[in-house]
């Protein structure tokens, strides 16, 4: 398994490689059974608990109907290493219903493995939800929890220490409650990172689900609406991969990502698809009434610093 990219089988394995990351799936199911950082000792798949690769959720539109299928009940799994370099996955042969998945994963510039997921869909159950890619990380990277974190990507972001030594669940929207489209978990040894490179905003569902001494998951559901249509396609890139350090190198992976998209090319006065009037209009400040020291300092306790704040944006926009 050495080289810096491309793929790779092994009797149980097919794989993908990009510089810093090894992924492998398992070669019968399409799992993951592997994301792991060469060198590092860190292998991001919890080998007890393994997940299939993606859910579907169905619903009948103004009925009380629905259920989900995994990718574990597809009789028909097949895979292909494509001359592109990338692996593409075939789901059929769904005993329930005339479903068929594909999925392709693929080495990118940037030096992670870049996902895609399209569902047919001839029945008249709407795909509502795609939960993609699924896996569970271990309770204790390298078998010591103590300097695990785990960035929440809700409310104005934190990070929760050795989340694998207790069992919690939480979920949220984006664009909602949560406030960005990426998390990571890391130690001092290696980080796992996952994003969805999504410049338009489509609504997603960020899942924490934890349980103590056994496995990690935060994983993203892809939301659409209740329409019925032949085919539902994620229309962006789901990204997996590993990097070192903390938090800020994992922002940073993202930053580097979001930093090209329209919407962060140009300083506000910069741009052309914002009205005038609100670029000269009344600013707005918003400061956590709860974090007395937090406020403070950002705009003084009598609002002395408010001036500098003001000017400081304005040298920003």
């Amino acid at each position: 398994l050495t080289g810096t990219s491309g793929t790779f089988e092994t009797p149980d394995l097919v794989g993908i490689r990009a510089p810093g990351t090894l992924l492998a799936f398992d070669r019968a199911t399409g799992e993951i059974a592997h994301l792991a950082r060469p060198g590092s000792g860190r292998d991001f798949v919890a080998p007890e608990v393994r997940r299939p690769l993606f859910a579907v959720t169905l619903t009948r539109p103004g009925k009380e109907e629905g259920g989900e299928v995994s990718a574990a009940e597809f009789r028909e799994v097949s895979f292909s290493r494509m001359a592109s370099g990338a692996i593409e996955w075939r789901f059929g042969g769904l005993p329930s219903l005339p479903l068929a998945a594909r999925v392709t994963a693929r080495a990118g510039g940037d030096g992670l493995i870049h996902f895609r997921l399209a569902v047919a869909n001839p029945s008249d159950w709407v795909i509502s939800r795609v939960s993609f890619p699924l896996m569970a990380a271990p309770a204790a990277l390298g078998g010591d929890a103590s300097d695990d974190a785990l960035i929440l990507p809700w409310a104005d972001g934190a990070l929760l220490p050795a989340p694998g030594t207790r069992d919690q669940s939480r979920e949220a929207l984006y664009p909602e409650g949560a406030f960005t489209q990426f998390t990571a978990l890391y130690d001092a040894a290696a980080g796992l990172f996952l994003a969805a490179q999504d410049p338009d905003g489509h609504c997603k569902r960020w899942e924490m689900r934890t349980a103590a001494g056994r496995s990690v998951e935060m994983s993203l559901s892809h939301l659409f609406p209740e329409v019925l249509r032949e085919e539902v396609e994620i229309p962006y890139d789901v990204v997996l991969g590993t990097f070192q350090g903390d938090w800020r190198d994992a922002a940073d992976l993202y930053k580097r990502w979001a930093k090209g998209q329209p919407w962060c090319r140009r300083t506000l006065a910069q741009r052309t698809d914002i009205p005038q009037f609100l670029k000269e209009g009344a600013g707005v400040i918003i400061a956590g009434i709860q974090n007395e020291a937090g406020r403070t300092a950002l705009i003084g306790r009598d609002l002395e610093r408010l001036p500098e704040l003001v000017a400081a944006y304005r040298k920003r926009t």
